[in-house]
């Protein structure tokens, strides 16, 4: 099992951009090439960029934190999302 946190300065404007062009790069990595069972990553509920990234690929978010991330004068939901390993992946319910 692998956990990613992505620790980038949030106040830069590009920031949530290049959190999803490292998922882009992690994700496949980790889970296909590694065959690491399951990736779990989290993100706040407004980095988009991030979320639609880890959506293309495959990801898919299974826990919400209300109110769990703090921003100026706001507070954010807190998601997690998993990559399930391929076999698992296709795995049917037998």
């Amino acid at each position: 099992m692998g956990f990613v946190w992505f620790h980038m300065a949030p106040w830069e404007a590009e920031a949530d951009a290049l959190r999803a062009a490292a998922l882009r790069l992690i994700v496949p990595w980790v889970r296909d090439d590694l065959e690491y069972i399951t990736l779990v990553a989290h993100f706040a509920a407004d980095e988009t960029a991030t979320i639609a990234a880890a959506e293309e690929l495959g990801m898919t978010c299974n826990v919400r934190f209300r109110g769990f991330v703090a921003r100026p004068g706001v507070r954010i939901d807190r998601l997690v999302y998993q990559a399930l390993f391929r076999v698992w992946g296709e795995a049917s319910d037998a």
